[in-house]
């Protein structure tokens, strides 16, 4: 996988929705996104997440209804706009190829 969505609190409607649009629109950008939507405290989905490995890790949290995620590539975190994040996403993974 080439980025990792991590939705930390199932249990909100809107990030769970969030987390499941902004699947759709990765897998519509040719991303392969692996999508944690398991039942588990947040920091469980973010250990687990570093622990596989993958190098981009997108959160739909709290600040998803203002349209902002947060992006960590490896040790780099910031909040960027859902198009932001998809976009820079798609740059990382095509300097990589």
């Amino acid at each position: 996988f080439e980025v990792i969505l991590v939705v930390p609190n199932m249990k909100s409607e809107e990030q769970k929705e969030g987390g499941e649009k902004l699947y759709e629109m990765l897998k519509n950008e040719g991303i392969d996104v692996l999508y944690d939507d398991r039942n588990e405290r947040a920091g469980v989905k973010f250990n687990d997440a570093d622990l596989v490995g993958i190098p981009i890790r997108i959160t739909v949290g709290k600040k998803f209804g203002e349209g902002i995620v947060e992006f960590k590539e490896r040790k780099t975190v910031s909040e960027l706009t859902v198009e932001e994040a998809i976009k820079k996403a798609k740059e990382i993974i095509n300097a990589e190829k």
